[in-house]
């Protein structure tokens, strides 16, 4: 009998370390407490005016490093918390994660290196974000509800923030400058994508057939409040972004016919208050007194308030309708049949009558741009000065294709490339800005980045169970982000976190994979073994990123605070601490010139003629692309009377800003200087008398 050597029993499985309920119970709490603060921080970013300004996206990003610090001590010290994705969701993170890389890299040959950390900085809490989203969607429970949820309630209390700015001026005023609509977020555009990112939720939540007559008629009331909002910044692209979305709703989703019904009965009920806002003088006209406004704001609460109830009660009998008509298949497709020919007519009409030609002409006219603050530009289909910003982008992109000019470097680009005084700092779209700054490498990154993020969203929309609530609540997250994707196009959303975080977000929850967690051999929920040196790893990187976002920022705090303190009058020992503050904020940002123009204007107060001089060579050696380092070296020289000094630095001022017109007079005094009337070769002295 042959004898048969034993097989040794299998080792035990390393990550197969089984959950108690308990545990289980603490991960749901912690993914879910991550969801809330990521909500936290969208509400954040939108009531900081975008977080666009350099010391409100600091904080932001902060609080992002410390929570994905959190999130990997959860993950690598306790197996708790990590993320599950799909192939295309790791590989839409990964490239933004390049991405952020990359415009960190440009740093070694940017035209603006302060600006280019700064948007490295950015990207890098766009990855985070996405990452963060991923984990949170993959261990929350319904977390795609909660973050639909979370999203509307954002976008209500944002829309209602600013509506009372235009309904009640006396207690809030968001309409001294402008009709337009644009706080809390200082953006009319910003703003009305905002809104437009919590539309498809509200309509996913009013069509649900599963839901209460209540629960139903006031996400109809939300989607009718965020309408009228976007209608009130005479927002073009917020239409666009808003017919997108529409798209991928009806597309993806269950609702169909039912949210087109309610989209179209939201903004019937809109029209008449919008009709009466655009009309009355007191509501349309900039400038207009706040007494003469109050009066319009509370004609306008009125009208408001009559419109809303006639939507309650239309959506009351649609409701009852509802209930009692049997709508079949084949009369939904009749309806869609129909719908299909009207459209086709209409763009036919649109094509024969030559309104599509006129509309590319005047899109393209760079001459006659719509008045920023009239309605009537909601009728326009000017780009608004788009088409010279878009030459600009791409005629910096073709001077250096492969790496760009540097991160964050558009605003440098526009003075050199423009062809009128117009002020701006993004070209208006992305891809091209991408283009311009980061070349073709980072281009594809970023937007190969944004692109797999999209499709790891829709790819688990469609693995999701047609109908139920948390797939339908999906389609609506990936309705905002494609609506944000697409506003991208026309308008400057990469540099406003208060609309990029929350379409990331959405993407990102969206794309997550959800589902139970990994099983052990004993068939117990499994739970990874700590892992200490990848976690830490992933804590230096973590603090780097943190110092990394707080140092420009404190720079930037303090060189304000400097000049703050250096006022008319101030004295001897004030200046001499403003001086001390505007010396560290250089320290401690070694990239940025703004520190040492405020301690070059603070040297000028003390009668410090020298010390003005060094530090304005010392912007230009940091900076050497910054036409207004040169132009203030140019002047002080011009003070100094050097000749040669100033005409030299005008000279190079006027290479980087040709049409300002401060240049120029300073380029035509240093040549005056350089060589005065007496001594021209016609020059004739004063002749003697006798």
């Amino acid at each position: 009998m042959t004898a048969v050597a034993p097989v040794p029993a299998p080792p035990p499985e390393r990550t197969a370390v089984p959950v108690s309920a308990p545990a289980r119970g603490a991960r749901d709490v912690a993914a879910s407490a991550l969801l809330a603060a990521l909500v936290g921080a969208c509400a954040y970013a939108a009531f900081a005016h975008g977080a666009v300004e350099l010391g409100d996206e600091a904080p932001l990003q902060a609080a992002l490093a410390l929570l994905a610090l959190a999130v990997a001590g959860a993950a690598l010290g306790a197996g708790r918390l990590v993320p599950r994705a799909s192939g295309a969701g790791w590989l839409a993170a990964g490239l933004l994660a390049g991405f952020a890389a990359w415009c960190g890299l440009s740093l070694a040959w940017s035209v603006t290196p302060d600006l280019s950390w700064q948007a490295t900085n950015r990207a890098a809490a766009y990855a985070l974000v996405v990452v963060l989203a991923l984990t949170a969607g993959a261990r929350a429970t319904r977390a795609v509800e909660r973050t639909a949820l979370g999203l509307l309630a954002v976008a209500l209390a944002v829309a209602v923030d600013a509506l009372a700015g235009k309904v009640l001026p006396g207690l809030t005023d968001g309409t001294a400058l402008s009709p337009r609509l644009r706080e809390p977020l200082g953006y009319w555009n910003a703003l009305a994508l905002l809104c437009v990112l919590g539309m498809p939720v509200a309509l996913r939540i009013a069509t649900d057939a599963a839901r209460s007559a209540g629960v139903r008629l006031a996400a109809l009331g939300a989607l009718w409040l965020l309408v009228m909002t976007a209608g009130l910044t005479y927002s073009r692209g917020a239409i666009l972004a808003f017919a997108v979305a529409l798209v991928v709703l009806v597309a993806f989703g269950a609702a169909g016919l039912r949210a087109l019904a309610a989209a179209a009965l939201a903004g019937a009920a809109a029209a008449p208050a919008l009709a009466f806002a655009f009309t009355r003088s007191s509501l349309a006209t900039p400038d207009t007194p706040l007494a003469e406004r109050a009066a319009g704001g509370r004609e306008l609460l009125a009208v408001l308030a009559v419109c809303l109830l006639a939507l309650l009660a239309a959506g009351r009998l649609t409701l009852r309708a509802e209930r009692r008509v049997a709508w079949s298949a084949e009369r939904t497709r009749r309806t869609w049949a129909a719908l299909a020919g009207a459209g086709a007519l209409l763009v036919a009409a649109l094509a024969v009558t030559g309104a599509v030609a006129d509309a590319a002409r005047q899109f393209a006219d760079t001459r006659d741009a719509p008045s920023v603050s009239t309605p009537s530009r909601l009728l326009s289909t000017n780009s608004g000065n788009r088409v010279q910003w878009w030459g600009e982008a791409l005629g910096a992109w073709s001077d250096r294709p492969l790496a760009g000019h540097g991160a964050g470097s558009f605003p440098a680009l526009h003075l050199q490339y423009r062809h009128n005084r117009l002020p701006v700092r993004q070209p208006h779209d992305a891809p091209l800005e991408f283009l311009a700054e980061t070349g073709i490498v980072g281009a594809a990154l970023g937007l190969a980045g944004v692109a797999a993020l999209l499709w790891a969203a829709g790819a688990q929309v469609r693995r999701r169970m047609r109908g139920a609530r948390e797939r339908e609540l999906a389609v609506a997250l990936l309705a905002g982000g494609a609506a944000w994707a697409v506003h991208t196009l026309v308008d400057w959303d990469w540099e406003i976190p208060g609309v990029t975080v929350p379409a990331l977000l959405a993407l990102g929850v969206a794309a997550a994979r959800a589902g139970g967690p990994r099983r052990s051999a004993l068939g117990t929920p499994a739970r990874a073994r700590p892992r200490p040196v990848a976690l830490a790893v992933a804590a230096l990187a973590a603090w780097a990123y943190l110092a990394s976002a707080l140092l420009p920022a404190v720079a930037d705090d303090k060189a304000d605070g400097a000049l703050r303190a250096a006022q008319p009058g101030a004295s001897p020992a004030t200046l001499h601490d403003a001086a001390a503050r505007a010396d560290l904020a250089a320290r401690l940002d070694p990239l940025a010139v703004r520190p040492l123009f405020a301690g070059a204007a603070i040297a000028q107060r003390r009668g410090r003629e020298l010390e003005v001089r060094r530090l304005l060579l010392d912007a230009v050696r940091r900076e050497p692309s910054n036409a207004q380092a040169w132009l203030r070296l140019a002047i002080d020289a011009l003070g100094l009377v050097d000749r040669t000094g100033a005409e030299a630095a005008a000279r190079r001022a006027l290479a980087l800003d040709p049409r300002n017109p401060e240049t120029l007079r300073a380029a035509e005094s240093a040549v005056a200087l350089a060589a005065p009337p007496e001594d021209s070769p016609t020059a004739t002295g004063t002749p003697l008398a006798g």
